[in-house]
């Protein structure tokens, strides 16, 4: 799935569930679409539960924006490579929805929507806006914004465009 399509779907998800930006409370989000964090795992996993509920598996020991991107990342996994929400036969017929290593490209997917879900082309693009002087962007003041960190929105920024590699 190409970049564009992930930002349009996170766009979707966004108004379907009615996510704030920014996130404020990613388990929230999380319960709302059905889902539940398991925060005693070493290993960040996704596994179904019961019906079309599924948990997501992290581990206690990451910082509050390490944790949000794997939540985020994990639901990047469990909407672009299960069927979850996009075809229920063929999610109820999935028995192993884990986030083990598929493939470079499944990582790179899963990595984008994540960031495309905690930090919106549109209002990425604002803040970037915002936060420049001169020719002189503020990562960090965008990274505050979006509650990840420097590295996660300097990296959004290359994805889209708007700052240089």
């Amino acid at each position: 799935m190409n970049k564009e399509l992930i930002d349009d779907l996170t766009f979707d998800i966004i108004k379907k569930y009615m996510i704030s930006i920014p996130i404020l409370d990613i388990n929230e989000v999380v319960k709302n679409m059905g889902g539940s964090i398991n925060d005693n795992k070493i290993r960040p996993d996704l596994e179904k539960g019961q019906g079309n509920s599924f948990i997501i598996n992290v581990s206690p020991f990451m910082t509050d924006r390490t944790y949000k991107f794997i939540v985020a990342f994990s639901l990047g996994h469990l909407f672009l490579h299960t069927n979850f929400l996009i075809d229920k036969e063929k999610y109820d017929q999935e028995k192993d929805i884990s986030i083990i290593y598929h493939g470079d490209d499944y990582v790179y997917q899963a990595s984008y929507f994540a960031s495309s879900l905690l930090m919106p082309k549109d209002i990425y693009s604002k803040k970037v806006i915002e936060y420049t002087d001169g020719n002189i962007v503020n990562t960090k003041a965008i990274a505050d914004y979006f509650d990840v960190s420097v590295g996660t929105a300097s990296d959004r920024g290359k994805q889209l465009g708007l700052l240089k590699k």
